[in-house]
């Protein structure tokens, strides 16, 4: 058995196929683990706030309103 691993997910395709090339007949991806998972929780928070913002910011239009500050967040 051969472990391969590697930091750049764009790559998957060119190592698989030297895998076969090598001559292997059996692949199996056992799991795919994020190196860092903080930036990723940082991220998608800041798109999840951005889009709740957007939303609120339309309501608020809707309804004839502007948003003021945030006073609680659940």
């Amino acid at each position: 058995m051969l472990r391969v691993e590697f930091s750049d997910f764009e790559q998957l395709d060119s190592v698989l196929e030297e895998v076969v090339r090598a001559g292997a007949n059996q692949i199996w991806v056992g799991e795919m683990v994020v190196s860092d998972v903080e930036a990723l929780a940082v991220q998608a928070r800041a798109k999840a706030a951005g889009k709740a913002r957007a939303k609120a910011e339309e309501l608020a239009r809707l309804h004839g309103r502007k948003l003021g500050e945030v006073f609680r967040i659940a």
